[in-house]
């Protein structure tokens, strides 16, 4: 599935149920704009959201079974929130947020999930990061680059 939007306050959503191969393209560039992905008991999937802008928020939770997914949130500019949520069952699966800016936030959270990778790439100042992970074998990775950036890591 593929989404482009260009402009402000404009809106993504994209939910899945019950599906195997999946991919989701979600390209936004304006002010803003919300992405939204929800899934549940999806396996192989790959979901991409790329924001460019000031004041996006972009959001992709995954529950009950997920297998082998792969996220990737890119966002370019001031104050923009990327949240990733893997929960119930989640395994051999990677988040990975990277923004370029300032005033950004990450937020990763994966609980019970099994042999899962966390990772975020802040460039810039003023950045926030909280990576939270429960279950067997998670790997976090964090990398700031900047004046004032603040981050927490909780295995």
């Amino acid at each position: 599935m593929l989404i482009n939007q260009v402009g402000s306050i404009n809106v993504a959503g994209v939910g899945q149920n019950d599906v195997t191969a999946s991919s989701v393209l979600i390209n936004q560039a304006g002010s803003l704009n919300l992405s939204i992905v929800s899934q549940f008991d999806v396996t192989a999937s790959t979901d991409f959201i790329n924001q460019t802008g000031t004041m996006n928020q972009a959001t992709i939770s995954q529950f009950f079974d997920v297998k082998e997914s792969n996220i990737l949130i890119n966002q370019a500019g001031v104050m923009n929130d990327a949240l990733v949520i893997q929960e119930s069952g989640t395994r051999l699966s990677s988040v990975a947020i990277n923004q370029a800016g300032s005033m950004n936030m990450a937020d990763i959270t994966q609980t019970t999930t099994t042999l899962s990778n966390a990772s975020t790439t802040q460039i810039g100042s003023n950045n926030m990061h909280a990576t939270t992970q429960t279950g067997i074998r998670q790997t976090a990775i964090v990398v700031q680059i900047g004046n004032g950036n603040m981050g927490a890591i909780s295995q």
